[in-house]
């Protein structure tokens, strides 16, 4: 989170998170081969449906760019003069007697975006993509509190949206125990899945599907259903204060986790190298 300084009072300023900067990076390039793409298919395939197929990806790439330059452009901030809000395109600030709805069409633990709206027609839609979109929720409802919106601060949305998006946000930080050497170790095996069948061992691969395959499953059930339901139940206790989190505790068990998968993939690679090959 960055602060910066509003009315003589340091401010957090909610964006969204790193990933949807880089990917709004990848955009142009996107935009840049799907063109090449296009032009080579009239030059060398001129097949209506070729052409239909790749002017629908131009299409989609093009709009993919106008909806995360207004992700990126992006910023959030929550003070007693009401809720800022501020893109590439427009800027302005709803007051709490002035906040209209807090609504949802769709929201999980999987994800979703919550539309807030003013009695004079300013809105804005954001997604739990945000980074410590959960401390926001926090925020509104307090400032609703001191503001003397019960209507809203006692919203059973705006709970949900507090408790899906606080959850949201320890998911992510878990995922940052994974670390560099994670992604070393993926590096390694990927290179020695695609060497090793060169050499007559073409089962080394199908090892390291089945290993990522089964590490991929394991994690998401752990996260839905361990830390998910932990912490869910938690909260629902706790109404709008933050649940108390033991990130040393989560950290040994992700380590953990990745120690006895990095020992299940080599042991299953041994297994391979040394029986029939399959298919």
């Amino acid at each position: 989170m960055e602060a910066y300084e509003l009315n003589g009072n340091q401010k957090v300023i909610y964006t969204y998170r790193k990933y949807i900067f880089i990917i709004n990076k990848s955009v142009p390039l996107m935009i840049i081969s799907s063109i090449t793409l296009f032009i080579l298919a009239v030059i060398f395939i001129p097949e209506p449906l070729i052409l239909f197929m790749t002017i629908v990806l131009l299409g989609e790439t093009i709009f993919i760019r106008s909806f995360y330059k207004k992700m990126v452009s992006m910023k959030l901030s929550v003070d007693d003069e009401g809720i800022h809000f501020e893109n590439y395109q427009k800027k302005f600030i709803i007051a709490y007697s002035h906040l209209e709805s807090i609504g949802s069409k769709r929201l999980s633990s999987l994800g979703g975006w919550v539309t807030i709206s003013s009695s004079y027609n300013e809105r804005f839609r954001i997604t739990v993509a945000m980074k410590n979109i959960g401390e926001f929720f926090k925020e509104v409802h307090d400032q609703l509190v001191a503001h003397e919106r019960q209507d809203l601060a006692n919203s059973p949305l705006l709970l949900k949206a507090y408790h899906v998006a606080t959850f949201i946000d320890s998911d992510f930080r878990r995922t940052k125990y994974f670390g560099v050497a994670t992604i070393i170790y993926l590096v390694i095996a990927i290179a020695f899945a695609q060497i090793m069948p060169i050499y007559g061992y073409p089962n080394v691969a199908l090892a390291f599907l089945i290993s990522l395959f089964l590490v991929l499953v394991v994690h998401m059930m752990n996260e839905s259903v361990f830390y998910k339901n932990k912490q869910f139940k938690h909260m629902k206790e706790l109404g709008f204060s933050p649940p108390i989190i033991n990130e040393e505790a989560e950290k040994k068990n992700i380590h953990l986790f990745l120690y006895l998968s990095a020992v299940f993939h080599i042991i299953l690679t041994v297994i391979f190298l040394f029986i029939p090959t399959i298919g």
